[in-house]
């Protein structure tokens, strides 16, 4: 695959600014954001607690692995992630991801239901959509950047290999207190279901083809998947998990 092949798909596509340019805007946020977290006054911000605190970190710590996955890679090409992977992920499953696809599910993905799940988490769901959170990104960063480096390169790949056992650390050390179950394995398995139904499932049943129309109409369906798979099922698992462990202590 030339090297080029990025903005070719970007020009072919009639990629907007937005397009072109959202993963410096969240490298940016991720700066501001980390700033934030390691000099903030934890008096002016008592409800920031230590999960919280690596909810929010989880951004930044994603921010980075987009700026090699879409903006640029270890071999100094841009945009490189979509076309390679249409060629050697997609191709196989069925679906092809798109440029305003990848626009909206990461920005919507990273700076929406990552914080959403952090704000909702709370001492009473045992910050579970945290956990959460940081199991998608583990499950991400393993099964669609890692594994692969067996037969090639796909970007995001080098950062992968510091955030999946980072994210290891936090579910094993950070949400100790919660349970292997709970903290560990509940989080990794979310994290597959987040995959499934996030950024599979709306190109399976909304292709993004047959022509200008069709495409524009599967991906504005892409949001919707996004919030479901992001922030309504890390809830409910939550929900539920806190559920069966109030009937396990009336048992």
């Amino acid at each position: 695959m030339e090297d080029t092949a990025g903005v070719e798909l970007l020009d072919a596509a009639d990629a907007s600014w937005l397009d072109r340019n959202w993963m410096w805007i969240s490298a940016a946020l991720g700066v501001v954001t980390t700033l934030f977290l390691f000099t903030f006054n934890q008096r002016s911000f008592p409800n920031l607690t230590k999960r919280r605190w690596y909810g929010i970190l989880l951004s930044c710590v994603y921010a980075v692995h987009q700026v090699e996955e879409h903006g640029c890679d270890i071999f100094g090409r841009y945009y490189m992630f979509v076309p390679i992977f249409n060629k050697s992920v997609a191709s196989k499953i069925g679906v092809e991801v798109t440029v305003r696809a990848t626009t909206y599910i990461n920005l919507i993905a990273i700076w929406l239901s990552f914080p959403v799940c952090t704000y909702l988490s709370t001492p009473e769901n045992m910050h579970m959509p945290v956990a959460i959170s940081w199991g998608t990104a583990v499950v991400n960063g393993l099964v669609g950047h890692l594994v692969p480096l067996w037969n090639e390169y796909i970007p995001g790949a080098f950062q992968s290999a510091f955030m999946v056992p980072f994210g290891l650390y936090v579910l094993l050390v950070v949400f100790k207190g919660i349970g292997l179950i709970r903290g560990l394995v509940i989080p990794l398995v979310t994290g597959v279901v987040f995959h499934l139904v996030a950024l599979i499932s709306p190109f399976i049943f909304f292709p993004t083809t047959g022509g200008e129309l069709g495409r524009a109409g599967g991906e504005l369906t892409i949001p919707a998947f996004q919030i479901l798979g992001g922030i309504v099922i890390p809830l409910v698992v939550s929900f539920l998990t806190k559920k069966a462990l109030s009937s396990e202590k009336q048992s």
